[in-house]
């Protein structure tokens, strides 16, 4: 008899590569910790004041807030941004499917931007779009957190610090998108028992829910008086892009 096993042969269930990213993981949540603390020491989390704690607030308090930049908590620290993030978000969305190209500019950033404006020039103007957002399938969660002091100018800036923060957001929501030509009948699935779509109607016929799952960068320069603008999309499976 043969022992299959008596020769050299790969970690079984991929060990190995599930310790490399359980390490990943644990780098990632201390540079979200050191990040947030930075946030904290220079009172810019958004709905959260720090600026007058004191040291046993410091002590004794700011630790159980710092390790929670994952957190989804009302009681985190970042539970006012991810609330920002998630307007921002549907604020973007609704836009897009409008074709508002002043809120896009507004809300984006460096490729992103260019992605997004390139891609709404090619829109098909015979068409109109609606995007409804139907709600959060799990909570909106911030993944990563890093900031740098990128404000290199000799005096302090006249508004808010030195900071620009970089944000990486999960949004796991349902949503839909209806299409219509111009004559108003509809050309998306429409949601189960509602109106088929090749007869037309004076109201909007619900499209089919989906649940979609997206990752964004958000970006803070924190001495601009600007709103959180989106800069990249990240994928956990790269899109293939046609030939």
């Amino acid at each position: 008899m043969t022992d299959v096993w008596g020769q050299k042969s790969e970690t079984l269930d991929g060990l190995k590569g599930a310790w490399k990213q359980f390490m990943a993981n644990r780098q990632n949540d201390i540079k979200n910790m050191v990040s947030l603390l930075v946030l904290a020491q220079a009172n810019a989390i958004p709905g959260v004041n720090t600026g007058y704690d004191g040291f046993f607030k410091r002590m004794f308090q700011w630790p159980f807030y710092i390790f929670s930049t994952r957190s989804t908590k009302e009681s985190s620290w970042l539970a006012s941004t991810r609330s920002l993030f998630l307007d921002t978000y549907k604020e973007l969305h609704h836009a897009i499917a409008k074709n508002d190209m002043k809120t896009i500019k507004y809300l984006t950033s460096d490729s992103f931007a260019i992605d997004t404006i390139n891609t709404q020039k090619k829109q098909n103007t015979d068409l109109s779009y609606i995007w409804r957002f139907h709600r959060e399938v799990n909570p909106t969660q911030i993944v990563s957190l890093r900031c740098i002091e990128a404000y290199l100018a000799t005096e302090d800036p006249k508004i808010g610090n030195r900071l620009m923060v970089h944000a990486l957001v999960k949004f796991d929501t349902e949503q839909s998108l209806e299409i219509y030509d111009r004559k108003g009948y509809a050309l998306h699935q429409p949601a189960q028992g509602s109106t088929p779509r090749d007869v037309a109607v004076g109201g909007p016929i619900p499209a089919v829910r989906r649940n979609v799952v997206q990752y964004f960068v958000f970006e803070k320069r924190m001495w601009y008086d600007s709103p959180w603008v989106i800069r990249e999309q990240l994928w956990d499976v790269p899109p293939t892009k046609a030939k």
